[in-house]
């Protein structure tokens, strides 16, 4: 297992991600791409399982992060005590909130059913289109880019796609935070990427505080159910204390705009 020490530090990084963070300084230089969300663990990392690329992104997403103060009143007045990191910051341990919908989980759309001749012979002519395409965004994104795929892949338009991407999800959010064989503790990522950051990915390392909460409701739709989920970011990638130069920096090597006021 990945050597998970250096993850309280503001200098960390991870190692396995090396070559997704290559990508982080353009990640949307080609508009035949989309960067979901990435999900993964260590445990599945270390079992050569694959983590959940969302087919489809959440709509919103809220981060929330308290000081860590003490307030005693004495008879002098009030004292305020910060509890503080070795670098003087009294941030609290930062809170993620996800809310979403999953798409049209229409098993008849984009579906290719077994046991008809045409239509076995229809879906397997799709599947190596999709694969082709695939194979394409590979190649535009240096075959380094986990996650990142085709935009408008037809084969993730397909309800059945969504619903397995759904409770893929639905499962990584529920699985141990200890390794059932070697006893380690699991550490839980998203890697998330945003117009809000940029030209830069963050990524978070975890865990999932609230396992995946949905609605099966037939009003208004009854393919598309709402589903939220909560996440407590015990560090990021680059540290959200830094993040501001981190952003900075990036921008600098993209754009020649002034980035800073001057005064």
């Amino acid at each position: 297992m990945t050597d998970v020490s250096r993850l309280y530090n503001a200098s960390s990084s991870i190692p396995d991600y090396a070559e997704y963070f290559d990508r982080a300084l353009s990640p949307f230089e080609s508009i035949g791409l989309r960067v979901p969300f990435y999900l993964t663990s260590s445990l599945r990392k270390s079992q050569k399982q694959k983590g959940v690329s969302l087919a489809v992104n959440p709509n919103n997403v809220s981060f929330r992060s308290t000081k860590r103060i003490t307030k005693k009143d004495t008879q002098g007045g009030s004292v305020f005590v910060h509890w503080t990191n070795r670098l003087g910051r009294n941030n609290d341990i930062l809170q993620i909130e996800f809310t979403g919908q999953t798409g049209n989980l229409n098993l008849r759309r984009g579906g290719y059913k077994k046991g008809n001749p045409i239509n076995e012979l229809a879906g397997r002519i799709y599947k190596g289109v999709d694969w082709l395409k695939e194979k394409q965004a590979e190649a535009e994104a240096g075959g380094l880019a986990v996650g990142i795929e085709q935009a408008g892949s037809a084969k993730k338009m397909a309800g059945a796609y969504k619903l397995a991407n759904f409770h893929n999800l639905h499962s990584l959010t529920r699985e141990p935070v200890r390794d059932p064989l070697s006893g380690a503790p699991v550490y839980y990522y998203i890697v998330y990427s945003s117009p809000l950051f940029g030209n830069t990915m963050v990524t978070f390392i975890g865990h999932f505080d609230r396992p995946l909460e949905f609605t099966d409701s037939a009003d208004p739709s009854p393919f598309n159910a709402q589903y939220s989920f909560g996440f407590t970011a015990q560090n990021s990638y680059p540290s959200f204390d830094l993040l501001y130069p981190v952003i900075l920096a990036n921008l600098g090597r993209e754009f020649m705009n002034d980035l800073e006021d001057d005064r």
